[in-house]
């Protein structure tokens, strides 16, 4: 089993190397299988982070969503907590901690029916690395949500991820099915 500093580079790479045409196919497959897994639910409240860096496009989910959804999106509060948002429209985006796209407005306390976690890598059994900070850990040990699914890209599902005490598994993992990009 790689190092997780050695996972997270060889992802960050991948994932890097991703042509924005492809970035867009492999998106696009991925919120397929998405949409399947939450099903027609009018009224769930869905948080779901905001893509930067060559990550899956959520950007279409969350404007699909949020006529007929509460959508909710991370914001990281001074002192290093994330906290999710209620996003009225998704041109209210602001810039956030680290140019990652955010709401304004009053954290979100009331019970989640479904989050979307990224990740750099992904196992079946739902381990989950990230980028190191520990934010979806911490947001998912709180338990008010009723659903956590990673999403990333067919080649961050490999067969083991390293694990510590405070890692929380997803409960399912949804990718696009394609090969690793050429390279």
């Amino acid at each position: 089993m790689q190092a997780k500093a050695e996972l997270r580079a060889t992802m960050l790479a991948l994932r890097k190397a991703l042509a924005p045409s492809e970035v867009t196919r492999r998106s696009a497959a991925v919120r397929a299988e998405i949409e399947r897994a939450l099903g027609a639910r009018p009224g769930a409240t869905v948080a779901v982070y905001v893509s930067v860096r060559n990550e899956v496009d959520t950007r279409p989910l969350i404007e699909a969503w949020a006529p007929n959804r509460r959508v909710l999106v991370p914001r990281i509060e001074p002192g290093g907590r994330m906290v999710m948002v209620p996003l009225i429209r998704p041109s209210a985006l602001v810039d956030g901690v680290k140019g990652i796209p955010t709401a304004h407005g009053d954290p979100w306390e009331g019970p989640i029916d479904l989050v979307i976690v990224p990740g750099l890598a992904f196992s079946p059994a739902g381990d989950r690395l990230g980028y190191g900070a520990g934010y979806y850990d911490r947001l998912l040990a709180e338990g008010r949500h009723a659903r956590a699914i990673g999403v990333g890209y067919a080649f961050q599902l490999v067969p083991s991820v390293p694990t510590e005490a405070h890692d929380v598994r997803v409960d399912a993992v949804l990718t696009d099915g394609e090969a690793p990009p050429a390279g």
